[in-house]
């Protein structure tokens, strides 16, 4: 009884010269080297000096800038800049134009015991409605910051919506308000959609503060 021989498969060749075929462990090693050889080039060499220069910061590319002016008088200027962003939400910042920065004072503390029963640091809100927040009113006063020399400013909210945060950086660093007017903020609000228009309106435009 003959047994047949089983043939081996071969692989079929690429090249029609068998010499010129590499094989699998040659291919392999060229495809390595060839690898290599590429140049992946820098994300930076896309960008331009002058893009880089003239890039906007955070603050300026999501934020409008407006100022409140309503509660300044002739004797002390308690003025104060709003920035609204995209989705509404405003940050509550002191005005460089405010007295305490003009008269380059000092703060001593920052009193957010703003009455007898309301304290702006006891916040407790839940939920997507941001149920519990306080509410506030342009004239709500968001703390009291207490200078070194005894000097005691008031400062509102500007504009109607519920209190989101207090900036834990500006508890711990009062002068943090005043050193860095672009990350300094005292607090951020959830403003009144129903109101918002309104909001915006009373509040002027750079512009406008600055004429």
């Amino acid at each position: 009884m003959e047994v047949e021989k089983e043939e081996s498969e071969e692989i079929p060749s690429t090249s029609s010269n068998p010499e010129e075929d590499p094989g699998p462990s040659q291919a392999r090693v060229e495809t390595e080297s060839d690898d290599e050889d590429i140049e992946i080039p820098s994300i930076l060499d896309s960008i331009t000096q002058q893009q880089i220069d003239e890039f906007r910061p955070f603050h300026e590319r999501y934020f409008e800038k407006k100022y409140c002016t309503r509660f300044t008088t002739d004797t002390v200027n308690l003025d104060t800049c709003v920035r609204i962003h995209t989705n509404k939400i405003s940050l509550i910042y002191l005005s460089e134009k405010h007295s305490v920065i003009q008269n380059q004072q000092r703060l001593q503390s920052i009193d957010f015991q703003v009455s007898k029963k309301v304290n702006r640091l006891k916040n407790a809100m839940f939920g997507k409605g941001k149920r519990g927040a306080q509410l506030l009113q342009p004239d709500s006063i968001l703390c009291h910051m207490e200078t070194v020399d005894g000097a005691r400013y008031p400062v509102h909210a500007c504009v109607y919506g519920k209190l989101l945060e207090i900036n834990s950086r500006v508890i711990k660093e009062p002068n943090f308000l005043l050193d860095d007017l672009n990350e300094g903020f005292l607090a951020i609000i959830l403003p009144d959609l129903r109101r918002h228009e309104e909001n915006v309106k009373s509040l002027k435009s750079v512009e406008e503060y600055n004429t």
